[in-house]
């Protein structure tokens, strides 16, 4: 992880990813930009929760290693928003 990162140490690329149309594919800067996986999504979840849909999506796509059916897309979009949690278990 980034022991001791602060994001105050780059307001303005930090505002920069906050006022992104896809922040999900944001290069972060050091040292984050060594965060990968659920770690990315925790700093997305942090300052976009906006647009965690399409980046979990992503990521679901990407360790599962096969493309989100449209049902589960849907199924995402709806369950994902408050008062909702949307628990999910990943296999290898």
């Amino acid at each position: 992880m980034c022991a001791g990162a602060d994001v105050r140490a780059y307001p303005a690329v930090w505002k920069e990813m906050y006022d992104s149309p896809a922040p999900d594919k944001f290069t972060y800067p050091q040292p984050f930009d060594l965060l990968a996986g659920l770690d990315r999504l925790v700093v997305l979840r942090t300052l976009r929760p906006d647009k965690m849909i399409p980046a979990v999506q992503e990521f679901i796509v990407h360790v599962s290693r096969r493309r989100a059916t449209p049902r589960l897309q849907s199924f995402l979009f709806c369950k994902s928003f408050p008062p909702y949690s949307l628990p999910f278990l990943l296999r290898d």
